[in-house]
């Protein structure tokens, strides 16, 4: 993480960014909304929700954050389409995306205990700044997020 920390903060510094990591965050997030599989969805959640611990002014970016893993933890509980006589690009790219999986340790690794996993570390390293950002969230995605992890 210190590599990566050095790396972000030097990358800050040209670009002139006071606050890298929120700065880093609300961006890639800006990226998700384009993001059409579920695969990269996943990755991203993975990456958003890692990222909250590090800094606690990327709780800022919480809410979105929290969003973005409710719709990754949905996208894997979709069943998958129903076959048609020419399946949809996206479907197609799904199916190569899951083709590939054997080879993606990412893809193998449980979601939502993965997810769980970086939140409740966020929520360790920050405490009253965690529970403060939590007690922020839209009622609706904070009941979203409790059906989907069990608590938050």
């Amino acid at each position: 993480i210190a590599l990566s920390e050095a790396a972000l903060s030097s990358a800050a510094s040209a670009l002139g960014l006071a606050e890298p990591l929120p700065a880093f965050c609300f961006a890639w997030l800006a990226v998700c909304d384009g993001m059409l599989l579920s695969s990269q969805r996943r990755l991203a959640a993975l990456a958003l929700a890692a990222l909250l611990p590090l800094d606690p002014k990327a709780l800022g970016c919480l809410e979105e954050v929290l969003s973005l893993c409710v719709s990754a933890l949905a996208d894997e509980e979709q069943p998958p389409p129903s076959p048609a006589r020419s399946p949809p690009p996206e479907v197609v790219r799904a199916a190569f995306s899951h083709a590939l999986e054997p080879f993606d340790s990412l893809a193998a690794m449980p979601l939502r205990p993965a997810l769980q996993r970086s939140l409740g570390v966020a929520q360790e390293a920050h405490g009253a700044a965690f529970g403060a950002a939590i007690a922020r969230v839209d009622p609706a995605l904070l009941e979203q997020v409790r059906a989907a992890f069990g608590t938050v």
